[in-house]
């Protein structure tokens, strides 16, 4: 999908709700992403509010069993800034547990060696930036104080796996 057409659709959005399904920017890791990670749901943002670049989009949005109204959603442009490379999802959570559709993930460990503002992150790139990114990822993490000068520096601390969709 086109930028421009990215752009009128999350501007149509403004104060209401937005809802992508998997295979709405075109990208294939996306359609992907919804699958592995969202049980093929659509990802669902109500309240939204615009940002200025026009392919970003914070509001309320539920993942699992976690509602958060400090969400995030970015369109990752392809090197050409002419269409949908990915998309980055940013869901705050109050606890450094989730259950989602298909797993359970509890990333204590990381809140007990001082790490605070747990999320949950989810991302899907079709490699166009950075091959290295390539295809569908989610993961917990957090902010993490360094010694440094008061520094403050994110940190992974579970790797959520994909749902198992192939038969037994």
């Amino acid at each position: 999908m086109t930028l421009a057409s990215i752009r009128t659709k999350i501007a149509a959005a403004a104060g209401g709700t937005l809802s992508l399904d998997g295979s709405d920017l075109g990208v294939e890791a996306i359609a992907t992403l919804f699958t592995d990670y969202l049980g093929g749901s659509a990802l669902t943002i109500h309240n939204c509010v615009v940002g200025a670049d026009g392919l970003s989009i914070s509001g309320t949005m539920t993942i699992g069993t976690v509602t958060s109204p400090a969400a995030q959603v970015v369109v990752l442009p392809d090197a050409a800034s002419l269409n949908a490379a990915g998309i980055e999802v940013a869901l705050p959570l109050e606890s450094w547990k989730i259950d989602l559709p298909f797993t359970q993930v509890d990333a204590t460990a990381l809140g007990a060696q001082g790490a605070a503002n747990p999320r949950l992150r989810l991302m899907a790139t079709d490699g166009s930036g950075d091959p290295s990114l390539a295809g569908p990822g989610a993961w917990i993490e957090g902010d993490l104080r360094l010694p440094i000068a008061g520094a403050t520096t994110s940190v992974v601390a579970a790797p959520v796996p994909p749902a198992d969709t192939e038969p037994l």
